[in-house]
């Protein structure tokens, strides 16, 4: 299947469907609105190199996936900076490359940006696959929350 990676920036119509995805998956269940992620997906659309969202689609327009490049995703770690959060594919895209590319692709605009190390975290049922890719497990079980966190030196995608 052939698609592109695009800025937000260059492809705001995406915005709402990236917030909803991103709310479902992470931030309903715990009780935040739909327009308070929207927010913070708009904040990744400027014309600002960071932070940013990057999105997949198809030769027909249709979404696959996205990412963001942030600031900070987890609170009790302000010290790792800058972050990939929200990595999410559609279930039916999943398994031929686009997260992959996805991360690729923002892990080189972070470090073109002069950052050293990128962080994530992610639960331990999905850790094989960073592991897979190249990331390095900084820490486990977070202060007794059931994740992991990871980090990507610029080093190995150069």
């Amino acid at each position: 299947m052939d698609y592109t990676v695009h800025t937000l920036v260059d492809a705001p119509h995406y915005k709402s469907v990236i917030a909803e995805r991103v709310w479902q998956a992470w931030w309903r269940d715990d009780g935040y609105r739909l327009d308070e992620v929207a927010d913070l997906v708009e904040g990744t659309a400027t014309n600002d190199p960071f932070p940013l969202t990057l999105v997949a689609v198809n030769e027909s327009g249709t979404y696959l996936g996205s990412v963001s490049g942030i600031e900070s995703d987890f609170e009790l770690r302000p010290q790792y900076t800058p972050w990939l959060a929200a990595l999410w594919v559609e279930p039916q895209h999943r398994r031929i490359g686009v997260a992959r590319t996805l991360i690729s692709d923002l892990l080189r605009r972070l470090f073109a940006l002069g950052h050293d190390q990128v962080y994530l975290y992610a639960k331990p049922d999905i850790s094989d696959y960073y592991m897979r890719q190249g990331w390095k497990m900084l820490e486990r079980d977070v202060d007794g929350m059931d994740v992991l966190i990871f980090s990507r030196e610029s080093r190995v995608e150069r």
